[in-house]
């Protein structure tokens, strides 16, 4: 009997789950991000973004945005 190692198949499947997970915490992240943002022209809100990274397991929520801070 021979034994075949899944490990690779495996880590792939976990690692694509991973960046669905990130995506979609990434974005309810920057949704509530936009909600809270306060509105004067609309520039700040609508240049929120996310930036997921994966190899970090995180997620990125910000804007360019020079007068965000």
């Amino acid at each position: 009997m021979e034994i075949k190692s899944h490990r690779k198949e495996i880590q792939e499947a976990f690692d694509n789950q991973i960046e669905k997970a990130l995506t979609i915490i990434g974005m309810t992240a920057e949704r509530y991000a936009v909600e809270a943002c306060p509105v004067q022209t609309g520039n700040l809100r609508d240049h929120i973004t996310n930036f997921p990274q994966p190899s970090e397991k995180a997620v990125i929520v910000g804007t360019n945005v020079e007068y965000a801070p």
